[in-house]
């Protein structure tokens, strides 16, 4: 058997199990969480960052 036939051959096998769309629904689910946070966390440092380099400046 080639390397793609045995991986199909694994993921049937996985598909087959009951709890199979539970456990990866729940790990999308954590990963989309964690990226999210991550992401927030960028923005939060970022837009801190923007405020505080403009409050030495005046508009004239």
């Amino acid at each position: 058997m080639t390397l793609t036939r045995v991986d199909i051959h694994l993921l049937d096998l996985l598909e087959n199990q009951p709890g199979f769309p539970i456990i990866t629904g729940s790990i999308g689910f954590v990963l989309g969480i964690i990226i999210s946070a991550i992401l927030f966390h960028i923005y939060y440092r970022y837009r801190e960052n923007r405020r505080n380099a403009n409050v030495g400046y005046q508009v004239i």
